[in-house]
């Protein structure tokens, strides 16, 4: 994702490094990436900080590389972050969408794509570090899906928010999904998170409560429920009987 600050400055703070951002600056944000964002607003009092933030998906940076002329350094050293300064083009680029940012109604998805399209045109010429770190993904496409879902198997996060994660609209992403683990992913990621949470049953002395949360259930009836149908009997039976 691409953070554009206009106004006051953000905080980005990822692993044990902090980037501050300010005014017409720039920050790159590589895919599954953590991180935490903290807005700061500008001196003047009742002032707001404000910044544009794209998200781009695999699909739309396949369909530049088709049309532009741009090479990949494969020994780039790749960064979670990256902060530029901006120049005029890349500031003219962005007054040429306030038109688009300040209706109410709904702008036409295709219009959407080509503005972006010419953003990575901006960058291919302006900002080669963040360009190169962006279309490093094209390659991998297993890797993204793979530890997008991975590392999100007991946060509580839906389909449509792995699916913006990994790059993918949802129809993508279960398509992507089901060939890599030859099953829906709301089936895989269940069957993931009721084993772990029989793996806390037998080592922990966590409370069924606090196992339910800890493996990203939201509901101790609804993990009880599919933990009895995955193992034959509710948690708290299961644990009594792995004690007895």
């Amino acid at each position: 994702m691409l953070f554009f600050i206009l106004e006051g400055t953000i905080t980005i703070r990822c692993a044990r490094n902090t980037y501050e951002i300010n005014q017409h600056k720039i920050a790159f944000i590589k895919r599954n990436t953590l991180f935490e964002l903290e807005e700061f607003s500008a001196t003047d009092a009742g002032a707001n900080t404000e910044y544009v933030l794209f998200t781009l998906t695999n699909e739309l940076v396949k369909e530049f590389t088709k049309l532009a002329a741009v090479c990949v350094n494969a020994n780039e050293e790749s960064f979670p972050v990256i902060v530029s300064d901006t120049q005029k083009e890349l500031h003219n680029y962005m007054a040429s969408l306030e038109p688009y940012i300040q209706v109410s109604q709904t702008v036409d998805t295709n219009l959407i794509r080509l503005k972006v399209l010419e953003l990575l045109f901006c960058l291919s010429r302006l900002h080669k570090d963040i360009i190169t770190h962006l279309l490093d993904i094209r390659d991998h496409f297993r890797m993204d899906i793979t530890t997008t879902v991975e590392s999100n198997i007991t946060n509580p996060i839906t389909l449509s928010e792995l699916a913006t994660l990994s790059g993918r609209s949802l129809s993508s992403f279960r398509r992507d999904f089901a060939a890599i683990y030859k099953m829906p992913p709301y089936q895989w990621i269940r069957q993931k998170k009721l084993e772990k949470s029989k793996e806390l049953l037998l080592s922990t002395t966590m409370t069924i409560t606090d196992v339910c949360y800890t493996t990203g259930f939201e509901s101790v009836a609804h993990f009880s429920r599919l933990f009895k149908l995955q193992f034959g009997c509710p948690p708290s039976a299961f644990r009594m009987n792995v004690q007895a």
